[in-house]
Order: structure tokens, then C-alpha cells, then sequence
């Protein structure tokens, strides 16, 4: 063990169903013996020399047994993902071929939190347009005025995905972005004080394991389109609020949602490696 894994996302529930899909069960706890044995023996001369010489031995044995109880629940994520790479089940990059795999990819991490994001838009405007000026703090925000700022804000309010991130994933030839929807109840620690401390992006590499699920427009299947597209026009042509519910989804998804050059994951555990220090 020259490193550890320090998870600072983790959905418990797979977890849990992928181990025990591969093992039969879930351990809930470990066991493990430790024996030890020792044997002594002795030689010596019996009697005196001047009369008769002799030789006598003798030995004595014991073991000692020693039994810890051990809980599993803390290991069974790096069990599992050594599990998943045993049984060859973790692709090692994204593209199109992995759709619907489990991928494990590592690069720099960016979140965004899109409630905290709202509750301090407000002061933030206020007081960024106190310091501007007004003609400067209109020509800063371009179209946004303050009606359109307003509907992003209730957007903002009402989104149910308030926590999301994105990974850069370097490779060989590309740059590769895939983008998540985060659960706030399964982050290990504070998610707030990762935006505050990493100024948005991190300046380490994370590693994210999950399961890939939507592609960049460009690498999408003409034949899926084709597919997605007539289930799209029958849902809108069938229901009374078909098309003002898929135009009300697409207008959310290019506020809040997977940019379209973006991969789309749904992240199982996202951790980092530490290793050993230099010095």
C-alpha cells in the first residue's frame, strides 16, 4: 500500500449492489487470525563425567492464537473498484464505444453549486453595480437585463440539480469535458468549502467512476437521433403539455444543464489519490 484513497463523493447504494453482484453478498465485517508458535529443547550431560556420560532432551510447545474483527464498510469502495478492474468492467477513457460502461477517468475538477450561487447573486449584483456604475454595470452584463436576470434567478431557485461538476480529462491526441450531477447527501465533507478553497477548479487531479450515459452532440448515432426524434414528436403530439414541457426542458438544460460538447456521467464515488510525500 504505497497510496490511499481519499473519496470525497460516494453513492453507498451501488456501492453495495455492484459488490454484491460480483460476490454474492455484502461483507459486513472481516475476520482475521494470527498464530503463533514456539518450541524450545534443551541438551545437556547427565551425571558426572568421572562415572558415566549421558545426553537428555527435552521440548516444550505453544501457541498462541490472536482473532481481530474487522468492519468492511470503510474498504468496500477501493474493494469494489478493485473487484470491477478484476472482472475487466472499468474502461479507462471516454468515447462513444463506452456508452452505458463504467468508466474511470481522472483530470482537474470544476463544481458549481447552483443554490448558493442564487442566494448570493443578489448582494453580489449590488455590489458590483455600486462599484461599476451604472453605464458600466449595464454594458457588463451585455443582455441580461434586469427582467431576464430575474427569470435566471427563479430558474436558479427552482432547480432541482443544484450541485453540479465537470471533469477535464487530458488525453493523447484530445480534450476530453464531461459534465455531472451531483447529490448533496452523498459528498463526504463540505462541498461548499471545495468552490472556496479551489477558486471553482481544483489544481489536483481527481479521479471520477461512473457510468457513462450521454455523448457530445458530434458523436451521437444518426440512427439514435432518428429514434429520439420520433419519441420526442409523439410524447409532444400526445399530451397537452408535450411540447410546452419539452421546450421548458431544453430551455433548462442550455441554462443549467449538459452543455452539448460535453460528456454526461452519472459519478459512482469521486476520490484522490494520496501518495507518499518526497520530503
Amino acid at each position: 500500500m504505497k497510496s490511499i484513497y481519499d473519496f470525497i463523493y460516494i453513492d453507498t447504494n451501488k456501492i453495495h449492489s455492484y459488490y454484491a453482484q460480483l460476490t454474492d453478498g455484502l461483507p459486513n465485517q472481516k475476520k482475521v487470525s494470527n498464530k503463533e508458535g514456539m518450541v524450545r529443547s534443551a541438551r545437556g550431560v547427565i551425571g558426572s563425567t568421572q562415572v558415566a556420560l549421558g545426553e537428555g532432551s527435552g521440548s516444550s510447545a505453544r501457541e498462541e492464537s490472536l482473532e481481530e474483527m474487522m468492519d468492511m464498510a470503510h474498504v468496500l469502495p477501493r474493494d469494489m473498484i478493485n473487484l470491477l478492474d478484476a472482472h475487466k468492467l472499468i474502461a479507462r477513457k471516454l468515447g462513444a464505444n463506452n456508452l452505458g460502461r463504467l468508466v474511470l477517468v481522472k483530470g482537474l475538477l470544476h463544481m458549481f453549486d447552483a443554490h448558493s450561487f442564487n442566494k448570493l447573486s443578489g448582494p453580489i449584483l449590488t455590489i458590483t453595480k455600486r462599484n461599476l456604475g451604472e453605464e458600466a454595470f449595464k454594458e457588463a452584463l451585455g443582455d441580461f437585463d434586469d427582467v431576464m436576470m430575474g427569470a435566471v434567478k427563479e430558474l436558479l431557485s427552482s432547480y432541482p440539480a443544484r450541485i453540479q461538476a465537470n471533469i477535464q480529462v487530458e488525453g493523447e491526441k484530445i480534450t476530453s469535458y464531461a459534465w455531472m450531477s451531483l447529490d448533496e447527501a452523498l459528498f463526504t465533507s463540505g462541498y461548499i468549502d471545495f468552490s472556496l478553497k479551489h477558486n471553482q477548479a481544483s489544481i489536483e487531479d481527481f479521479h471520477v467512476l461512473g457510468i457513462l450515459d450521454s455523448l457530445p452532440s458530434q458523436f451521437e448515432d444518426e440512427q439514435v437521433k432518428i429514434k429520439r426524434e420520433k419519441l420526442v414528436n409523439k410524447v409532444t403530439s400526445s399530451m397537452p403539455l408535450g411540447l410546452f414541457g419539452s421546450e421548458a426542458s431544453q430551455k433548462t438544460k442550455v441554462f443549467m444543464g449538459r452543455p452539448e460538447d460535453f460528456y454526461g456521467i452519472t459519478p459512482v464515488c469521486i476520490f484522490r489519490k494520496i501518495d507518499i510525500p518526497e520530503s
